[in-house]
């Protein structure tokens, strides 16, 4: 689960016990709880909207973004869309559907199905 680690270790919270990604097993299902339903990307002197493909790529290496989790950083910058299921579906095997459910205190909760 490199890709969990490595995002675990850049994520940052209002509260320094949260962690990012916790997986858990139960009764042959996996359960993957995030803290958050949304990303934002940050550094001091950076956008990343505003670089090139090649210059994100500087970018992504420069901080030590692990193989296993590029595609997902790589398909957020696309996409512009800083999302869990990005992640979810980096974690993902082929042909897998993913049963995800999202609380939301402000918005209020929702679920989908994700399929690779």
């Amino acid at each position: 689960m490199e890709i969990v680690e490595d995002f675990n270790q850049r994520f940052e919270s209002d509260d320094s016990e949260t962690q990012f990604l916790q997986i858990t097993e139960d009764g042959g299902s996996i359960f993957i709880i995030a803290s958050t339903f949304r990303l934002k990307m940050s550094h001091d002197e950076l956008d990343p909207h505003d670089m090139c493909e090649e210059e994100f790529d500087e970018y992504l290496d420069e901080l030590g973004i692990v193989d296993a989790a590029l595609p997902a950083v790589k398909s957020m910058w696309e996409s512009e869309e800083w999302n869990v299921s990005s992640i979810l579906e980096a974690l993902a095997q082929p042909a897998q559907s993913i049963h995800v459910q999202l609380t939301d205190t402000e918005y209020g909760n929702s679920e989908y199905d994700l399929s690779t």
